[in-house]
């Protein structure tokens, strides 16, 4: 048991999701919400009545942006060409740096369903191009 548990804390940079998972089984409580008390003083115990107390309460507490009175912008780019936003140069070499630097093994894969311990070990196949695409589409 000993032995996991260091092997678990040894490993929490790069595998944080088995460390919390084994931490969160050893809690002996758990933390549940509810029930809540309505305005009125009313007992809420139901998840979809206090979902709606929730709902309720943070819709109060935010204002609403009046979108009919927003500031005009100023044009930025009045002058010559030398004033306007220049071309972002970066190399196929920063590509695979930013993969290694955002992605971790842990978490889990987007939309795409890809996972990031694959992306992570491919990352020096697929920077070239992801380089090509970024270039191309600027």
């Amino acid at each position: 048991m000993k032995n996991f548990e260091r092997k678990l804390a040894q490993n929490i940079k790069s595998d944080r999701k088995s460390f919390f998972a084994y931490t969160r089984g050893k809690t002996k409580s758990k933390v549940l919400t509810g029930p809540l008390s309505d305005s009125g003083g009313n007992i809420i115990d139901s998840p979809d009545e206090m979902v709606d107390e929730f709902n309720s309460y943070f819709a109060s507490v935010f204002t609403s942006e009046n979108l009919h009175q927003l500031p005009t912008a100023v044009n930025m780019f009045c002058g010559s060409a030398d004033d306007r936003c220049q071309d972002v140069i970066f190399s196929e070499a920063d590509v695979a740096e930013a993969l290694s630097r955002r992605l971790c093994e842990d978490k889990a894969a987007g939309l795409d369903d890809l996972s990031l311990r694959l992306l992570l070990r491919i990352k020096d196949q697929i920077s070239y191009p992801l380089f090509v695409v970024s270039k191309k589409s600027g």
